[in-house]
């Protein structure tokens, strides 16, 4: 079932008809919410960038995700499973956000961070005081648990298994068409 309020580490789940085209069928990550507003990143959002030179032909750097809208040229995000990573914060059990930039570059050239236990993001979603709870009751969004599974997952599958895992009407939402077109 989905969640009645936004906390640190919930989804945001797009609702199928939105039009925005930055927002549609994306799923955010909740980092902050505090009487500032909400900050969060959109978590199935590919790139074309890559950290990190190719060390041989199948090897690739690590790829950097669009986190949003907000400063996609000025603002570098990190989200692992790494608690020894120097001022990480825990977002929830399990999963970090952020930490010493250092720290990040030597582990992942060590192979402690891979691709399959750290995320970077460029770019961040947010929202000032009041703005998300006026889209959450015009039902722009579907506030989901935190589960830091969804984020290892293959982007295009992490709206619909998300609205799959909620049951019941929102199973039916995950199997809504592109377009009615279509249909």
């Amino acid at each position: 079932m989905p969640l009645r309020e936004v906390t640190r580490g919930s989804y945001l789940v797009a609702e199928p008809f939105i039009t925005d085209p930055t927002f549609y069928r994306k799923v955010v990550i909740v980092l902050d919410k505090d009487e500032d507003g909400t900050v969060g990143l959109v978590i199935n959002e590919p790139s074309d960038y890559i950290i990190g030179e190719p060390e041989g032909e199948d090897e690739l750097g690590l790829p950097i995700h669009d986190g949003g809208p907000v400063e996609p040229e000025n603002s570098f995000q990190f989200l692992h499973k790494s608690k020894w990573i120097k001022e990480a914060q825990e977002l929830i059990p399990g999963l970090y956000w952020g930490g010493d930039m250092e720290t990040i570059v030597k582990g992942f050239a060590a192979g402690k961070l891979t691709k399959d236990n750290l995320l970077c993001y460029r770019g961040y979603c947010g929202w000032a005081p009041g703005q998300l709870e006026s889209e959450l009751e015009k039902k722009a969004w579907i506030v989901a648990p935190p589960n830091p599974d969804y984020l290892f997952m293959p982007q295009p599958q992490i709206w619909r298994a998300i609205l799959e895992d909620l049951g019941g009407p929102y199973s039916w939402l995950a199997k809504a068409p592109v377009s009615v077109d279509l249909n």
